[in-house]
């Protein structure tokens, strides 16, 4: 079975920075990055949305999906006795990656972000480490603003962005609160933005046992917020 002591998940809901940590995190020299992407750059384009590569490689879903198809399988990962079957095909489907070999052979952690939230990882992946990404009333304005970029499957239903705003406070906002829960590492999202706070990245990269490279990590979240 794969080792997934060397998975670190970044749990988040949308619109909280999950990508961002994701990329100030993978600077460490201790973390495999997936994809040709420049690491450095300020941002990986897929599809339109500036997301990690390695959101689309941990095939676990969002919480109120609940059940996915995977490989024609249904599966319902709410239900403990799924999860071995579930194994079985992210390990079968990972050994396929172009990247997989050299990710072993690197001997370092993986970074994944994901939106499932951490009892759901914990349960599946029980030796992993988890970032949860926090959030308050502070943050919303900042939540709506990277929704109105990135959530496009809302901005495009509604074309008046006042409109929008009140359906995304009124709504998902609400929604996204109830799922704000806590695990053994966590992190507000306001130290992420305008500038990276140095003594929370540095708390974090301790906690999880990687070497930090604040440099890079803080010039990256610079680029991104400009």
């Amino acid at each position: 079975m794969i080792d997934d002591s060397k998975f670190i998940y970044i749990s988040f809901v949308s619109d909280t920075l999950g990508h961002v940590l994701t990329r100030c995190l993978s600077f460490s020299k201790d973390v495999y990055w997936i994809g040709a992407d420049d690491i450095s750059g300020p941002s990986v384009v897929h599809q339109g949305e500036k997301h990690s590569p390695a959101h689309f490689e941990n095939y676990l879903p969002r919480p109120h999906y609940n059940v996915k198809k995977y490989d024609g399988v249904e599966l319902d990962l709410k239900d403990d006795s799924t999860h071995e079957r579930f194994k079985e095909i992210f390990e079968h489907s990972y050994k396929q990656k172009e990247w997989y070999k050299d990710f072993i052979d690197s001997g370092k952690y993986l970074v994944l972000p994901c939106h499932a939230d951490p009892d759901i990882i914990e349960k599946i992946f029980p030796n992993c480490q988890i970032v949860r990404i926090q959030f308050d009333e502070s943050n919303y304005d900042m939540m709506f603003n990277s929704a109105k970029k990135f959530t496009f499957n809302l901005i495009n239903e509604v074309d008046d962005e006042e409109k929008f705003k009140k359906i995304y406070y009124n709504d998902k906002i609400k929604m996204l609160t109830n799922r704000n829960n806590l695990c053994k590492i966590n992190l507000q999202m306001s130290n992420l933005y305008p500038e990276l706070n140095e003594q929370e990245y540095k708390r974090i990269c301790n906690e999880l046992g990687i070497t930090g490279n604040y440099k890079q990590a803080s010039q990256f979240v610079l680029e991104r917020f400009k």
